[in-house]
């Protein structure tokens, strides 16, 4: 008995173990330093260009609670300012680091638009995506997806890989 219960025990080690090792292949190992304590990436996400034609520019913003900060590929911290450039058929990975435990209250944006002509004409009619993240635990979260102006955007793999289209 002792012998079936240490392989199904080892079956599942193994099976937690590729699971874990499946779900962060191709993730970057972050320790990030922030006042003297070194934080790790809580979720990395991954942001695809699907569009042939236009890069896309992000921003990713903190919309409640100030307890969360991005980096990038790097493990550099984003500015919330920046615009991230996303080429055609081109990929970023942004981490999202919990700078300081509170609660499950925390809300977060990440938003896309389109680098085409339609961005210089008034009135704008800008193609534009908006992912808004609302976690309330440990690995779940809720999340509501606009689409501006016929864009294509879409989310995959529990909203952690975001396509712009």
């Amino acid at each position: 008995m002792s012998r079936k219960l240490n392989f199904s025990a080892l079956a599942v080690s193994f099976g937690l173990f590729f699971f874990c090792q499946t779900f962060a292949q191709g993730n970057p190992s972050c320790q990030i330093n922030v006042n003297g304590e070194l934080k790790r990436v809580h979720v990395w996400y991954t942001f695809s260009n699907l569009d042939a034609k236009y890069a896309w520019f992000m921003q990713v913003a903190n919309i409640y609670e100030n307890n969360i900060g991005f980096v990038d590929e790097n493990c550099h911290f984003i500015d919330p300012k920046q615009k991230i450039e996303i080429p055609v058929n081109a990929l970023k990975k942004i981490g999202m680091v919990v700078l300081e435990e509170k609660s499950f209250q925390s809300i977060y944006s990440f938003i896309g638009v389109r680098n085409d002509d339609a961005i210089k004409i008034v009135p704008n009619k800008k193609t534009a995506c908006l992912f808004v993240v609302a976690p309330y635990g440990p690995g779940q979260m809720d999340r509501t997806d606009w689409k501006l102006n016929n864009s294509d955007c879409f989310a995959t793999d529990y909203g952690t890989k975001i396509y712009f289209k």
